[in-house]
């Protein structure tokens, strides 16, 4: 699509949020579904690349070089260059979302589902991811419903342990009776979170990758017991258009079981048929141990995943296996507490260990409590901490919302961070603060919005590679359309 038909579609977008949808006059027609505008702000300071005259750069206390106290890497007789904070600038995004489900389109059972997001960038100095891209339809499907077969014909989803996986095409699910169902499907495979063919998602690498479509084909199958106890068994595998490459081939189970009246199994696992090796598996065992505490413990075994189309599988990351064990108690409908600990443990990384021996395992511990004193107020906190082999990260939240009617909502935010994913403080702390709200006006529009700011406590260094960042967001939210169902329950 180009970009002035994107930008003509999200026009139409904005325009149809606006004016409303309204069902066609036929008796048992109708159209539902919500028109969500969003703005986002950004405001922070992007790195830049410095660079300074080789002989301004003395050897540190760490064997490299310095300038004026800033760490720099050198190229001998030529130039030292080092990351830094550039001045200070900002982005604003404008996003529509609109979602709408259609019915009493002439034929029994048969329904219309759209997903279509519309996207503009209004100023700022930098471009925002996918800001360029002015219109995605997420999901755009006709549906057939009848006793026992469903009928999907279009851009769908289909969500399971071997990820959230989307394509154009057609799936058909049988559930002839009530204990079993089985469904395949296939068509032409979109990009992971792009929601784009995946030849338009490589068109950076035309030189290199066939300008080929990717097919998608699957299938499961679910028996399920009286007692509550399911099974399902997965088949997915991906083909390049031509035939000439295997993208991936997968299989998965799941499995759930109540023990008895107090106790809930869930399991799953899948297996690489295209490297044939055992992928992630998960176990865990829920128990409400009273009437006010529940508990749970679970296993799992993380193996990172590549399609076997890219290099990154070709360097084997490195898998780990966790338990952890978590448990909450509560006192009436005020008062929650829950805390979790856990260990994981590296798999071998087949290396040479130069400098000493590495550690191989983690421990994480996690613990919040939520207060609510009365009907209008609510005092929510949090704190984890996460140590191992050369990685420790701590952080706290607390929030404080005021409800002072069902259609208002107050929030104040506030955190504390020891480490910021890749960008370490040492000993500072990266602190934030903001404000959130909520409001619904009448009974089908809802605005929402928010401000928070970050920024680092503590005297600066000339190596700091974090600087102040300010966020914010407005959201206007109006339901179309009306719920038969729910119509009818009102009248009642």
């Amino acid at each position: 699509m180009t970009r002035r038909l994107g930008v003509r579609c999200a026009g139409a977008l904005l325009l149809l949020s606006g004016v409303g949808i309204r069902p066609a006059p036929a008796a048992g027609q109708g159209v539902v579904g919500t028109a969500t505008s969003i703005v986002r702000y950004v405001g922070l300071q992007p790195l830049v690349l410095d660079s300074f005259a080789v002989s301004d750069a003395i050897p540190g206390p760490d064997g490299g070089f310095v300038v004026d106290g800033r760490p720099v890497s050198c190229v001998p007789g030529v130039i030292c260059t080092a990351y830094g904070l550039g001045p200070g600038s900002h982005a604003a995004l404008a996003s529509q979302d609109v979602r709408l489900t259609a019915w009493g389109l002439g034929l029994p059972g048969l329904s219309a589902t759209a997903f279509m997001r519309g996207r503009q960038q209004l100023d700022g100095g930098y471009a925002w991811p996918r800001g360029d891209d002015p219109f995605d339809l997420l999901l755009g499907y006709l549906q057939w419903n009848r006793p026992g077969l469903r009928v999907r014909l279009g851009r769908q989803e289909t969500l399971s342990p071997l990820g959230f996986a989307s394509f154009d095409g057609v799936s058909l699910l049988l559930a002839p009776a009530g204990r079993w169902r089985v469904e395949a499907f296939g068509g032409r495979s979109l990009a992971r979170g792009l929601r784009s063919p995946r030849n338009e998602a490589l068109q950076g690498l035309d030189d290199f990758v066939p300008l080929n479509e990717a097919w998608l084909f699957g299938g499961l199958a679910t028996l399920a017991h009286r007692s509550g106890a399911s099974l399902t068994l997965r088949y997915q595998r991906e083909v390049w258009s031509d035939g000439s490459t295997l993208l991936n081939e997968r299989a998965s189970a799941e499995v759930r079981a109540p023990l008895g009246e107090r106790l809930d199994l869930s399991a799953q696992g899948d297996w690489d048929l295209g490297l044939d090796r055992a992928g992630k598996a998960s176990a865990s065992l829920h128990g409400r141990v009273t009437g006010w505490m529940d508990a749970e413990v679970r296993v799992r075994r993380y193996v990172p995943y590549f399609d076997l189309s890219t290099v990154w599988g070709f360097f084997e990351p490195v898998g780990f296996t966790e338990i952890t064990a978590r448990g909450e108690a509560r006192a009436g409908g005020n008062w929650s507490l829950w805390a979790a600990a856990g260990r994981r443990g590296y798999e071998d990384t087949r290396t040479v260990r130069v400098l000493g021996p590495v550690g191989d395992d983690a421990w994480t511990v996690d613990a919040g409590s939520r207060w609510r004193p009365e009907e209008r107020w609510s005092l929510q906190a949090g704190y984890r901490l996460e140590w191992g082999a050369g990685a420790y990260l701590q952080s706290g939240d607390v929030s404080l919302a005021y409800t002072p009617s069902r259609r208002a909502e107050v929030t104040l935010h506030g955190s504390l961070y020891q480490q910021l994913e890749e960008f370490r403080l040492g000993d500072r702390r990266l602190g934030g603060g903001g404000v959130s709200t909520a409001f619904l006006v009448g009974e089908r529009v809802r605005l929402r919005g928010g401000w928070m700011h970050h920024a680092v406590l503590g005297a600066t260094r000339p190596d700091d590679l974090i600087g102040p960042q300010t966020r914010a967001w407005t959201a206007l939210e109006v339901r179309l359309g009306q719920d038969p169902g729910l119509s009818t329950r009102r009248a009642r």
